[in-house]
């Protein structure tokens, strides 16, 4: 590919912060969401850039690595998040020395030892000051990351845009590993100092317009990235459910409502689509029960787009009983292929019922989702949810969303 040109005025120029999800493995949520920002961009008008924590500098990329499960970049990555998780948690332990901890803390330990293990870095040109847009759409990987930001914003080289998704680990802190919540507590001091935020429903805009005083907060929905196929004239007996392996997901509840169903209708099915998050063991422990019985549930991992999408057409609903979400966007994915949505009586997820064909259920309460779930295989009932669905207002692909985005932060 062509190197990016240098001759553009820089005031032009948006950053594409890229760095948390350059040493990322996962293809679904934030991830997918930087990736096809990254990959629609145009290329003379958004440059790629990485923070690298050695060099307490930026460094231009000319593309983000492709994922493929089976590469070797793949498990480096992997062998890199390690190391990260190990350095967490040995800093967070109050039992270790000081001086100990202090050298843990260091920006020099802790990135030196994941190149070492393999993260992957920026081979393009050290950028010590970024002189334009700064657009971060994910949260930073560590403090020193936030920090080279706040400095380049005081400095008054950058304007700083972000993209929001949600502000749950802030208001609901349970539903999240320590770490994220630590990062996520990093990150709030650059959504005070932001010049323009986006945001992926009025939900998640409405909440930080009333916590963070702020004004160009502006909707960038993310987008159905399937074709809106017609409905299916056959009845299948599959359920879905895709999402992370934690329990914010709810998945207990999910499984208790198949059990006991399974028993009422045992050819009825249950594919789980989802990687590990945390707190996963004692959902993953009744996952192998139920298989070990005989029970007609599968859990699949790494689907591609095209597989993914085969699974939403195939499912007789989606089951998404989250106890919070910032968005949903297997929700959206489910209803751009006719197929129902079973879903949470929650802020976010309301949002998607005007779209017809979902259904709103208290999470904390399995047997409503057991009773929603035992309609669906009504014929009649699951044809008439699925010819309800409109999607006219949904941004069509990631290429439509992405300009809309970059449309967007231009403009303010």
């Amino acid at each position: 590919m062509p190197s990016q040109s240098a001759n553009l005025p820089k005031s032009k120029l948006i950053y594409l912060d890229v760095s948390s999800t350059a040493v990322s493995p996962i293809v679904t949520g934030i991830p997918r969401v930087v990736r096809s920002l990254a990959e629609e961009r145009n290329r003379s008008e958004v440059h790629l850039i990485e923070f690298d924590g050695l060099a307490n500098s930026y460094k231009s990329i000319q593309e983000l690595q492709p994922l493929n499960t089976s590469s070797e970049s793949l498990q480096r990555t992997r062998r890199a998040l390690i190391a990260t998780k190990l350095y967490k948690a040995l800093t967070e332990n109050e039992n270790i020395g000081s001086v100990v901890t202090f050298l843990l803390r260091s920006r020099f330990i802790f990135y030196v030892a994941r190149r070492l293990l393999g993260a992957p870095s920026g081979n393009g040109e050290m950028l010590n000051q970024p002189n334009g847009i700064l657009f971060l759409p994910e949260v930073p990987v560590h403090k020193w990351h936030v920090t080279k930001i706040m400095n380049l914003k005081k400095s008054g080289a950058i304007t700083l845009a972000l993209y929001v998704h949600d502000l749950l680990p802030i208001h609901h802190p349970e539903y999240f590993s320590r770490d994220l919540v630590w990062k996520f507590r990093n990150f709030v001091p650059l959504i005070e100092v932001a010049d323009v935020i986006l945001v992926s429903n009025e939900d998640v805009k409405a909440q930080v317009e009333a916590e963070f005083k702020k004004s160009q907060v502006h909707v960038v929905a993310l987008p159905s990235t399937y074709i809106q196929t017609t409905p299916t004239s056959e009845l299948s007996s599959r359920f879905l459910m895709v999402g992370t392996i934690e329990p914010r997901k709810n998945y207990m509840s999910v499984l208790e409502s198949f059990e006991k169903l399974h028993v009422l209708h045992p050819e009825i099915e249950l594919r789980i689509v989802g990687n590990l998050g945390w707190k996963y063991t004692d959902i993953v422990t009744r996952i192998s029960r139920l298989q070990h019985r005989g029970v007609k549930l599968h859990w699949l991992q790494n689907l591609n787009d095209e597989e993914l999408r085969l699974e939403y057409q195939q499912a007789l609903a989606l089951l998404y009983p989250s106890h919070y979400e910032g968005y949903g966007l297997p929700i959206i994915e489910a209803l751009s292929q006719s197929t129902p949505v079973i879903t949470s009586d929650r802020p976010a997820m309301r949002l998607f019922e005007r779209l017809g064909g979902v259904t709103l259920i208290n999470p904390d309460n399995s047997d409503e989702l057991f009773d929603e779930m035992k309609r669906m295989l009504d014929f009649d009932y699951r044809k008439s949810k699925s010819q309800q669905i409109q999607l006219n207002e949904i941004p069509t692909s990631w290429q439509v969303f992405a300009h809309h985005c970059y449309q967007t932060i231009r403009e303010v």
